[in-house]
């Protein structure tokens, strides 16, 4: 008996085994590191399916940005994406899933990462922001100005009207 507990002293304290989540794969993080993942192993690929959602949004509409996500956690989300290396599947609670290749999935966030560089489109939020900014101002200068024109005109007074 005392030679099992002298094997254990000298191994050293017993190390719980780490437990194996087959849906975690060091460095997969971003939607993009998925496809890449993808793109590398193909079908054969150990990891069948990555569960991603949209990340918090930000000031610019992002809807191909993904992050990966644990399957557990997929129940705090009302919309959420499996990605597997045939393509990727939008869910959202109460509406029919929609399937996308994944060929036809990075073409089309190419086309809107190209799309969402040209000015117009870039800028559109400030500058949509900007324009009513600035209706608002106009129409406040042109109210006061109109006061202003009315107390004075001579031809707007009550007596010569």
């Amino acid at each position: 008996m005392d030679s099992d507990a002298d094997d254990e002293a000298a191994a050293g304290p017993r190390v719980p085994e780490p437990t194996y989540d087959p849906d975690a794969v060091p460095g997969v993080t971003t939607g993009e590191d998925v496809v890449a993942y993808y793109g590398k192993y193909g079908q054969d690929s150990t990891v069948k399916f990555f569960y991603c959602v949209r990340p918090p949004e930000g000031m610019r509409f992002r809807p191909y940005d993904l992050i990966v996500v644990p399957r557990e956690r997929l129940a705090l989300y009302s919309e959420y994406f499996t990605v597997s290396a045939n393509g990727v599947m939008m869910v959202r609670r109460g509406v029919q899933a929609e399937f996308v290749p994944l060929a036809s999935w990075v073409r089309q966030a190419s086309l809107f990462d190209l799309v969402s560089n040209i000015g117009f489109f870039k800028n559109y939020v400030t500058g949509r922001a900007f324009r009513r900014w600035h209706k608002g101002v106009r129409q406040k200068n042109f109210k006061r100005v109109r006061s202003v024109v009315q107390r004075q005109l001579f031809g707007a007074r009550p007596t010569f009207s």
